[in-house]
C-alpha cells in the first residue's frame, strides 16, 4: 500500500481519484487518442501531447485499429512533475511503491521522476514523466514499454526482449544479448520473406500453447549492419547517438504475422564461419540471457514472479545455438530451412 506517513496509509482508490483529477486539469482540452489491437485485445492510448501521441503511433502503426466502446485497458501518458501526485509528507528524491495484492492496484516511482501505476477498478494504466521532446522520446527506446509489460503480466501474457520469425506457420523465438546479431538476423528474415513478428520486443502467451504476437512495427539496427541489408526499405525514425548511432526504423510497410506458434528458441552467435549451422544446446545459457535482458529492459530487476514465469514458460521448449555465417541473407535462408526441415523432423519424432 501507499505510505503517507509512519502508521498511515493512503487507500488506493483515493490516490487514483486525486491523480485522475489532476490529469483532467492538465488536459482540459481533451486527450489525443488512438487504439491498437495486440494479442487479440484492444487497448486505448490517451495522451496529453499530440506530438508524443504521433511518435507513439509511428512505433505501433502495424497494430493500430478502430475505436471500440469497451477496450481491454486504457493507457494514459503525460508529462508532469511526479511529486505533485504524492502525499504532501513526501518531498525531494523518492522511490515509492504500492503493490496491493488484494485489489491489484500498483504504483511504482523512480528517483529521476517517473511514475507507473495501474487502477484495477477502471482497467487504467498510467505513465508520467518529466517533459520530453519528440526526439528525446524516440531515443528513450520503445514507446510505453513499461506500460505494456505491466499490462501483459495482468493479461496472461509476457512481453519479452526477443525476436520472433517463422516459416509456413511455424515459429522460433530468437534471443541474445545486444550485439549478438539478433536484430540483423530477424530483419534479414523479414527481407527474405519469412513470417515476421518482431525484432526486439515480442508478446508471448503466458499459458496454453506457446504463441508469439507482434506489438511494435519498428525495427532497430546498428548502422554498420544497415549497409549489409541493401534491400531494406524502412524510413529512419531516429538515431540514438548514445547507443552507437543505433537506428530506429519504421517497418510498418512490410507484412507482419499476426501470431506464430513457437516451436524452439534460437540463440545466435557471431562467428568466423562461412555458413550458418545449428546445434542443440542446454537451455541454461539462453534462458539466462532471455530473462536477464527482459527484466533489465523492463526495469523489473526485483520482480521474482516475472523471472519464474519466463523460466517456467520455456521449460520444455528446445533450444538451439545458431552459429552465424558472414552473409545476413544466407543466415535468414538457413533459418527458413531449419524450421522447414530440422525443426519439423524433431516435431514429428
Amino acid at each position: 500500500m501507499l505510505q503517507q506517513s509512519a502508521g498511515n496509509r493512503v487507500p488506493p482508490e483515493l490516490f487514483f481519484e486525486a491523480m485522475e483529477r489532476r490529469i483532467g486539469q492538465r488536459c482540459s482540452g481533451g486527450f489525443s487518442v488512438f487504439y491498437i489491437r495486440a494479442a487479440g485485445r484492444v487497448v486505448e492510448l490517451r495522451f496529453t501531447s499530440k506530438e508524443l501521441m504521433a511518435a507513439t503511433r509511428e512505433q505501433l502503426r502495424w497494430c493500430e485499429t478502430e475505436a471500440v466502446k469497451n477496450p481491454d485497458a486504457r493507457f494514459f501518458y503525460w508529462n508532469d512533475s511526479v511529486g505533485s501526485y504524492l502525499p504532501e509528507s513526501h518531498t525531494g528524491a523518492f522511490c515509492l511503491n504500492m503493490d496491493d495484492r488484494a485489489s491489484g492496484a500498483y504504483l511504482r516511482t523512480w528517483p529521476e521522476g517517473r511514475m507507473l501505476a495501474f487502477n484495477p477498478l477502471t482497467r487504467s494504466y498510467y505513465f508520467c514523466e518529466a517533459y520530453k521532446s519528440r526526439e528525446e522520446f524516440y531515443r528513450s527506446g520503445h514507446a510505453l514499454v513499461l506500460l505494456f509489460s505491466l499490462w501483459a503480466q495482468d493479461r496472461d501474457l509476457i512481453l519479452l526482449h526477443g525476436a520472433a520469425v517463422g516459416e509456413a506457420g511455424e515459429g522460433v523465438l530468437i534471443c541474445a544479448r545486444g550485439g549478438s546479431g539478433k536484430s540483423t538476423l530477424s530483419i534479414a528474415c523479414l527481407l527474405a520473406g519469412l513470417d515476421f513478428v518482431s525484432d526486439d520486443y515480442v508478446l508471448v502467451s503466458g499459458s496454453g500453447p506457446l504463441r508469439a504476437f507482434p506489438l511494435y512495427s519498428m525495427i532497430c539496427l546498428n548502422p554498420d549492419m544497415y549497409g549489409k541489408l541493401p534491400e531494406l526499405r524502412a524510413p529512419v525514425l531516429s538515431v540514438n547517438h548514445a547507443r552507437g548511432d543505433r537506428l530506429l526504423l519504421d517497418a510498418s510497410g512490410y507484412r507482419f504475422s499476426s501470431g506464430l506458434p513457437i516451436r524452439a528458441v534460437v540463440f545466435p552467435e557471431i562467428t568466423e564461419d562461412r555458413a550458418a549451422s545449428f546445434q542443440p544446446m542446454a537451455p541454461g545459457r539462453a534462458m539466462v540471457h532471455l530473462i536477464d535482458s527482459t527484466i533489465h529492459q523492463m526495469g523489473e530487476n526485483r520482480n521474482t514472479r516475472l523471472v519464474k514465469t519466463i523460466a517456467g514458460r520455456f521449460l520444455n521448449t528446445p533450444v538451439y545455438r545458431m552459429r552465424l555465417g558472414g552473409d545476413p541473407m544466407e543466415n535468414a535462408c538457413a533459418v527458413g530451412r531449419f524450421i522447414r526441415e530440422d525443426l519439423q523432423h524433431v516435431s514429428n519424432q
